[in-house]
């Protein structure tokens, strides 16, 4: 019998980030591959992730980005379009070479991501069938509501598609489940769209723009969509509150969900598996990333500047 496979990437995360991850799902009772992919990442943390059971490979933030059997299967490593891009959309390109190679070994993929991701349940008891299960954010909230989200779209496909998907649900790229060969027939789509469409993949979260994309342009096949408070993926960043009851977050519909996705973002939540100095230093860091997300994609010309006196203040300091 195949195993199941929970597959993430992490860049200069030490391990209290990922504990509760990892310390959540093997509480759920998962006993499949969990295979984190990894660049920056100190030797302590990766001996310590070893030791709780995590496949670890290696990738560079630069191409050709991998090496060794499943690097293969990289076709894009002189296309320009891979040339630059953020860690969010590499790591499909990543999981996409990994799949090509090792795929068959596997029954059921989840692609999660790690920081912000906790387990109630084996993320893969809701009795999956072959097919890729998606997941939408707040229930109500669609792509107009959120500026960042509507960018994303515009940036990648322009205005056009940008304000015909904009009633659409916001649907979470965060998250994704399904049998390997949909997995696998996701990305591989995914891959060829950012070099057919010129997706500008260097923009922090473009991910999610693509992901959207696929997905209201029927280019998925064999895809279910749920509801956030109806399926096994609750994803909160948006929540205004969240419900905990006998240590176990409630969607909507008062039910325990498989996976929380974006659970740091509560207070009531974040301080039973991080101390206050740890989970303040992390929002600080994710302002900083929404703000560099916000003048990188609105403002190039002063975040360029801004970025070009940054680097010459440090090479000045280190002179």
């Amino acid at each position: 019998m195949k195993k199941n496979l929970v597959l993430g990437t992490i860049k200069g995360y030490d391990f209290e980030v990922l504990r509760p991850f990892l310390a959540t799902l093997k509480k759920a009772g998962y006993e499949g591959d969990t295979v984190f992919f990894y660049s920056q990442i100190d030797p302590k943390t990766l001996e310590t992730l070893r030791e709780w059971g995590v496949i670890l490979v290696p990738f560079m933030t630069t191409p050709p980005y991998m090496e060794g059997a499943w690097a293969r299967h990289n076709e894009w490593t002189t296309n320009a379009h891979w040339q630059n891009t953020a860690v969010h959309s590499l790591r499909y390109l990543l999981a996409y070479c990994y799949l090509k190679e090792f795929g068959d070994r596997y029954e059921n993929v989840l692609l999660s991501d790690t920081r912000d991701v906790i387990f109630q349940k084996d993320p893969f008891d809701f009795s999956p069938q072959d097919k890729l299960y998606c997941f939408t954010e707040h229930e109500g909230s669609v792509i107009a509501d959120s500026s960042i989200n509507a960018m994303w779209i515009e940036k990648g496909f322009g205005k056009e598609v940008s304000d015909e998907l904009a009633s659409k649900p916001i649907i979470c790229s965060g998250v994704t489940v399904g049998s390997a060969a949909r997995v696998l027939e996701y990305l591989s789509i995914f891959v060829k769209t950012v070099v057919d469409r010129d997706v500008p993949i260097e923009i922090p979260g473009m991910d999610q723009g693509i992901h959207n994309y696929l997905i209201y342009k029927n280019l998925l096949p064999a895809l279910q969509i749920y509801k956030n408070d109806e399926g096994p993926v609750f994803t909160v960043g948006i929540e205004d509150t969240l419900v905990r009851k006998n240590g176990h977050i409630l969607n909507g519909h008062v039910v325990v969900p498989n996976v929380v996705h974006q659970y740091d973002r509560h207070w009531n939540v974040a301080k039973h598996y991080y101390s206050v100095r740890f989970i303040i230093r992390h929002h600080i860091a994710y302002t900083r990333g929404h703000l560099s997300t916000f003048f990188r994609s609105r403002l190039p010309g002063i975040y360029g500047s801004f970025i070009s006196v940054r680097n010459a203040i440090l090479r000045r300091n280190k002179a």
